[in-house]
């Protein structure tokens, strides 16, 4: 098949710290989708160092924070009595807290994506801009230093990118955008015009969602004007790609599945409207809804059902959650029910049942639709207890 690819990726994603603290190995469905297209060559991906040795930074102070919680937790228990051995983590945080900023690293750089070096603007320029208050420096404090090496690092890049490059700052900090909106600060888009390289910049405050940012994305990605060569490209040679893009539409699937209500058997043990899952509620529980899903990214797998023209693949893919479930059981069943995983919300929720939750390990599989390089239509297909 043709596939169009830029001679120069003319989109370039810059991220902010803040963008990679709610996942600090770049592993939501959102980063997926940012480092799918970095493989590819749609979008380069720039991270500055400042950004890697905040997030060095953060890693370790949330390390160090959880390890006295537990500590902490840990004293309580004794104080009531119950025997609690110590936790010997000191070796294991080390451990991870040494290796983090390596990891990350490899991670971005796996993915095609470039780390910014430290900039070079001179001290004497940084003090003037903290004196006139320019942003990303506050206006009425001190703050933003960090902040403006993280901006420096990317006007430095962007005086060799491509021309009529479209850049995307991803940053839910305010420091960047106007006080007025949340577009990005007038002053700081001027300085990137004052380039005259022909160059647009937007602040996003979060990484592309699936489906819908991602075609908004991509829409970039196509629509700059950039100069297009064509390469012959065999559609297997893509597997990586389309794993890519699969699994994270995937992870956005499981996450919404939140608040969907499980299908029940109907006439001939048929399932009713709903989702359906195979053995992994017991018979007792009725009235169930999805409370939450927390997808293994790692577990993720597909195979290629059918190929149409069109470059169109539809594939069968699944992958490992814990789900956590609501719904309700009669008090008599509940007396004889052995599952300790039954666990109950409210014992009187009326004369005949009672409200209660259910966890469990589940495999889920979704039927993929992908088109070129786009995932176009994800569908829940059925879920399975793990290990069945």
């Amino acid at each position: 098949m043709k596939v169009l690819y830029a001679s120069e990726p003319s989109v370039i994603v810059c991220v902010d710290t803040n963008a990679l603290y709610d996942s600090p190995f770049a592993e939501t469905a959102g980063w997926s989708v940012v480092l799918a297209m970095s493989r590819q060559g749609r979008i380069d991906l720039v991270v500055p160092q400042v950004v890697v040795l905040e997030c060095d930074r953060q890693y370790r102070e949330r390390l160090n924070s959880l390890v006295a919680n537990i500590a902490r937790d840990l004293g309580g228990l004794r104080k009531l009595r119950v025997p609690s051995a110590p936790l010997d983590l000191d070796d294991a945080v080390a451990e991870a807290a040494a290796s983090y900023m390596d990891r990350l690293t490899k991670v971005l750089i796996k993915a095609g994506g470039t780390i910014l070096p430290i900039p070079s603007v001179p001290h004497e320029s940084l003090i003037q801009r903290d004196l006139n208050r320019r942003p990303p420096f506050k206006k009425k404090t001190d703050e933003g230093y960090r902040d403006t090496l993280i901006w420096e690092s990317l006007v430095e890049h962007l005086r060799s990118a491509p021309l009529f490059s479209t850049v995307v700052l991803v940053s839910n900090d305010n420091i960047f955008a106007d006080d007025a909106d949340e577009a990005l600060s007038p002053l700081l888009t001027q300085e990137v015009e004052d380039l005259g390289r022909e160059q647009s910049i937007v602040l996003v405050k979060k990484l592309p969602d699936v489906p819908e940012q991602l075609k908004w994305l991509q829409g970039l990605a196509h629509s700059a004007d950039s100069e297009f060569i064509d390469h012959d490209v065999d559609y297997n040679d893509l597997d990586e790609t389309v794993e890519e893009l699969a699994r994270a539409a995937v992870l956005s699937a499981v996450q919404e599945l939140a608040g969907e209500s499980v299908a029940e058997p109907h006439v001939d043990d048929r399932p009713g409207p709903g989702l359906y899952l195979e053995g992994v509620l017991p018979p007792a529980l009725s009235d169930c809804t999805v409370l939450e899903a927390d997808p293994d990214a790692t577990s993720f797998e597909y195979h290629v059902i059918d190929e149409y023209e069109g470059d169109t693949s539809l594939l069968h893919a699944s992958i490992d959650a814990s789900v956590l479930f609501e719904g309700f059981i009669h008090k008599a069943d509940y007396a004889i029910e052995d599952d300790e995983a039954v666990e109950v919300y409210d014992s009187d929720w009326n004369d005949h049942v009672m409200h209660v939750g259910y966890g469990a390990e589940v495999r889920l599989w979704f039927n993929v639709t992908v088109i070129g390089q786009a995932v176009e239509d994800i569908q829940f297909d059925f879920g399975e207890l793990m290990g069945s």
